[in-house]
């Protein structure tokens, strides 16, 4: 492979092809107040004063904070949709973890937790939108990389 080929095929694997957004469905008491608890933890510093009129603070603006995207790099012909899904599911709750989400935690690799740990399926359940592709830059050519030609600007 010559230079401007490799020079081209590491722009084009750093370009994003296409994403997938997901978020966070709540489904059990323990998931709720827990999610509550770690957002009162962000706006006092009073976290052990929390009560359950403090729920409230699972509200909308709140819950968009646990959303976010799986971006792609590469398009794999082999690679089903349902295949893809399922990478979604499994990276957003270790996201979430690196965030410092209370009750996500766990899903960080090599993370021994003590406190509440939710389950995938009984607690909560991600929600993964549609796929969305991502306009791609126009393709590299000689012209655009006059330096590889041996051309110098001057």
């Amino acid at each position: 492979m010559k230079r401007f080929d490799k020079e081209v095929k590491k722009e084009e694997s750093r370009t994003p092809l296409f994403y997938y957004p997901y978020h966070v469905e709540l489904k059990s008491d323990l998931a709720k107040s827990t999610i509550a608890q770690y957002f009162y933890g962000k706006t006092t510093s009073y976290a052990l004063s929390f009560q359950k009129k403090d729920l409230a603070l699972l509200n909308e603006e709140n819950m968009k904070k646990l959303t976010g995207r799986y971006v792609f790099h590469y398009k794999d012909s082999r690679e089903t949709i349902s295949q893809q899904i399922a990478m979604v599911k499994h990276v957003a709750p270790i996201a979430l973890a690196h965030k410092g989400v209370n009750g996500f935690i766990h899903f960080k690799p090599g993370m021994t937790v003590h406190g509440v740990c939710l389950e995938k399926g009984k607690d909560f359940e991600i929600i993964v939108g549609e796929r969305v592709e991502i306009e791609q830059p126009v393709k590299l050519s000689f012209d655009d990389l006059p330096d590889l030609m041996g051309v110098e600007n001057e």
